[in-house]
């Protein structure tokens, strides 16, 4: 069985603690770290990182900004997941924030968790449902005033982008806007070569820092 590795940031409780055992039983390697600066000598030593930031520690966008300027931040191959949020507002904040491919609420089921942190080391995003719902309607609009987010994107292309940044499927967006999954698949090729990512987690990324719709 494949052994996986993570770190979790947050203090040296008995919550995190748990968690860290729990996820050890299902085959993850887990490190706690208690500060930024030991979390980022983690990244450092790494070569394929998920990060879990437990936001009741505090500091979780100073950490994100911080990731997002190392090497592996840069890359696009870092992955960030946020738990322990406790309000809607703030997980609709932390969804926006770059890197951040996952968030979970306080009382998010330690299986569900299990299950978002398999779904993101596949290149997944893992948000509530509502949160994709919410995205979706906005690019709705977006698509009957004409807006375009980005000049170096056509208006199609921009939608795309923001439907595929909400963790969205090729067939969700092609629902969405009235198109076939063949036709969203070449959108997407496109995309890719505008904008110079080669797989969705850095495409998801890029939408997160650049679409003024975020």
């Amino acid at each position: 069985m494949k052994i996986k590795s993570l770190a979790i940031y947050g203090a040296n409780s008995l919550p995190n603690t748990l968690l860290g055992e729990f996820l050890e039983k299902h085959s993850y390697t887990v490190q706690i770290h208690q500060t930024p600066e030991s979390t980022l000598h983690y990244l450092a030593d790494t070569s394929a990182p998920l990060v879990l930031i437990d936001h009741s520690t505090g500091n979780t966008e100073e950490l994100v900004s911080h990731c997002l300027s190392t090497p592996l931040g840069k890359s696009g191959k870092l992955v960030l997941a946020v738990f322990n949020v406790d309000s809607d507002d703030t997980l609709r904040k932390l969804a926006r924030l770059p890197l951040v491919n996952g968030v979970f609420t306080h009382d998010c089921p330690q299986d569900m968790l299990l299950k978002g942190i398999a779904a993101m080391l596949k290149g997944e995003i893992w948000l509530p449902r509502y949160i994709l719902e919410e995205h979706l309607v906005k690019h709705r609009v977006l698509r009957s005033s004409g807006g375009n987010t980005d000049a170096s994107l056509t208006e199609r292309e921009s939608e795309i982008l923001g439907l595929l940044a909400t963790g969205a499927r090729n067939t969700d967006i092609a629902d969405a806007l009235n198109l076939s999954p063949h036709t969203v698949k070449t959108h997407i090729y496109n995309i890719f070569k505008k904008i110079n990512a080669s797989n969705r987690m850095q495409a998801v990324n890029w939408a997160k820092e650049h679409l003024n719709a975020y």
